[in-house]
């Protein structure tokens, strides 16, 4: 059990940020910590929305646990570990969801893993999948695809290179979890066609 996202007075603005403590005996331990407030006396009072997100372990897709380790590692405050795991996961859903749309083209699996493979950066990556989105989903808005991948880029992509290559300070929480709002944006997407794959 992860937590993901706990957030009050979000009209104001305000936010707060889980930090994990300790899961024992089915009871899970969080704390917050403040983000954007003017002022922040202990005893607050704001109301609560807890998101709590699970998965089954045996035969989950590479993608899955990757992105469940980035969460894991956000609620402990390890932001750097958790951004750099987001981007690889969203890379991997992409890769995941092509090879599925490959497999339903009854591609061989020699075949399907060569294509795969044959791909390394990722805005061909992205390319790909919306090229399928287009095909298979009638109500497909490649503007709003484009938007989302732009601000997977800007947010999320440019702060791994950022961290990854220039070594620059550490991550900080906002901007890893604002990492995560924006690739949703896109992760949305990719379960679209992973349901669609499911059911036809």
């Amino acid at each position: 059990l992860l937590p993901t996202a706990i957030m009050g007075n979000v009209d104001e603005g305000e936010h707060c940020f889980p930090s994990l403590f300790s899961i024992d005996n089915n009871t899970v331990l969080i704390g917050t910590t403040a983000h954007e407030l003017e002022k922040n006396p202990i005893g607050k009072k704001f109301g609560l929305s807890i998101e709590v997100h699970s998965y089954e372990v045996t035969n989950a897709p590479g993608w899955k646990k990757v992105l469940y380790s980035g969460l894991s590692n956000l609620s402990k405050d390890n932001t750097n570990v958790s951004v750099l795991l987001l981007s690889t996961a969203v890379e991997l859903y992409a890769d995941y969801v092509f090879e599925r749309y490959l497999e339903k083209k009854g591609v061989e699996n020699a075949v399907r893993s060569e294509v795969i493979h044959s791909v390394r950066p990722w805005p061909m990556k992205a390319k790909r999948v919306s090229k399928v989105l287009e095909s298979v989903m009638p109500n497909y808005d490649p503007a709003d695809f484009n938007r989302g991948l732009e601000a997977f880029d800007t947010t999320v992509k440019q702060l791994r290179n950022k961290f990854s290559h220039e070594h620059s300070e550490d991550i900080m929480k906002p901007d890893a979890h604002a990492a995560y709002c924006a690739a949703f944006d896109l992760l949305w997407y990719f379960d679209s066609l992973d349901s669609f794959f499911t059911d036809n």
